[in-house]
């Protein structure tokens, strides 16, 4: 094979994966965006962005504090009295720049359907504040 023969080749595989590449994303892209129709449901498309999508970052970082949560709830509950500056000290546990010493996730933030217990409403902002107070904390 003649090295043009050659590079011809590379190039054509390159053009095929920057092919399969731009479809995946698409696909992604695509199936992303049905999630978020389907999400949406009676939300105004005007009002889907400041819901969903801080939900969405919030439940990102719930993920990403997850793993250590445990340990950085023993860690405060021991700490917690002392003079010790609790900012130095839980971020290294949680192995991260932020930690979250809440007992509460979103999904055990109003465990039954919203519709259906509007009148828990209070409650489930005050599980909610709670949650973003503490891992803001």
């Amino acid at each position: 094979m003649h090295r043009s023969q050659h590079i011809a080749g590379s190039i054509k595989i390159t053009k095929q994966l920057d092919n399969d590449i731009i479809m995946n994303q698409q696909n992604l892209a695509d199936f992303i965006w049905d999630i978020a129709d389907t999400l949406r449901g009676d939300f105004r498309q005007s009002e889907f962005g400041r819901i969903i999508l801080p939900f969405t970052v919030l439940r990102r970082l719930e993920c990403v504090l997850e793993p250590p949560r445990k340990d950085v709830q023993q860690r405060y509950e021991f700490l917690k009295d002392s003079k010790i500056d609790l900012d130095l000290v839980l971020p290294a546990t949680a192995k991260a720049s932020f930690y979250n010493i809440s007992e509460f996730s979103l999904g055990t933030v109003g465990t039954t359907s919203t519709r259906a217990n509007n009148a828990d409403f209070k409650t489930v902002e005050a599980e909610i504040a709670a949650l973003l107070n503490e891992m803001t904390a």
